[in-house]
């Protein structure tokens, strides 16, 4: 009788053993997760801040000079909108409060920017080789520098609907289908230069802001518009209008 209650003493503590490893063994459950709270947006960097002032200066007042003054602090960094940026305002310069043209200095800039894969940066280098602009006139590189940024130009329209520098790719784009010799296509450079306009005049920050550029836009899209037209007669002899335009993306109130 006492070796059987021995047995069972021994049997007690052993399933007690069992029974405290297993309750030390098991995960205790698992608490619920409260919601993850929404991430702020990022601050910009000092550099894309200051790109985005550029930016509006450069567009919505057409003033290179203080778009160029703004940026030249960064000018040796590794931001490309800015290398770019400022190597437009170069190009484009009038002499206007100082600022002159300089094409070396902004083909260097250009080449800085296309380094990084930056687009507008490349369709600028095409069109300094495929005119007088660069040091060595080469339609090879133009073309080639042509086709990188059309795909680039593109990929950022499609990924970007919101970006607030949007318009500045439109037109860019509608350039390099006008100006390169293997991409050429009217229809498209009516439609890029269209959108341009229309995004310009619906997103006017403040009364008379865009006013340049959106003219600039509308001309453009006018002598595309003018330019398909001549198209469609050479090569049929004759062009229903109103079909033509539509083709162009535009009405035919966009044209007359």
């Amino acid at each position: 009788m006492k070796q059987l209650r021995k047995l069972l003493s021994l049997l007690l503590i052993l399933a007690l053993v069992l029974g405290l490893a297993a309750c030390a063994g098991s995960e205790a459950p698992a608490e619920s997760e409260a919601p993850a709270e929404s991430e702020a947006p990022a601050e910009p960097s000092p550099e894309e801040a200051a790109y985005l002032r550029a930016y509006r200066l450069y567009y919505n007042d057409m003033d290179y000079t203080a778009a160029y003054e703004l940026l030249l602090e960064h000018e040796n960094g590794e931001y490309a909108p800015v290398l770019r940026l400022l190597g437009m305002c170069l190009y484009g310069a009038d002499g206007a409060c100082g600022l002159k043209k300089n094409y070396p200095k902004a083909l260097d800039l250009f080449c800085r920017a296309a380094e990084y894969g930056d687009a507008p940066a490349m369709a600028y280098l095409a069109r300094m080789y495929a005119g007088a602009e660069a040091a060595d006139r080469n339609m090879d590189v133009a073309e080639e520098l042509f086709a990188q940024a059309a795909q680039g130009l593109e990929e950022y329209i499609a990924a970007n609907p919101e970006a607030e520098d949007l318009t500045l790719y439109l037109i860019t784009l509608g350039d390099v289908y006008g100006i390169s010799e293997d991409l050429k296509d009217e229809s498209k450079v009516h439609e890029y230069y269209s959108q341009a306009a229309e995004l310009g005049t619906r997103r006017r920050p403040r009364p008379g802001a865009d006013d340049g550029f959106i003219e600039l836009c509308q001309k453009r899209q006018r002598r595309a518009s003018k330019a398909f037209i001549r198209k469609a007669k050479a090569d049929t002899g004759k062009v229903n209008l109103t079909e033509a335009m539509s083709a162009a993306g535009a009405s035919m109130a966009s044209v007359l």
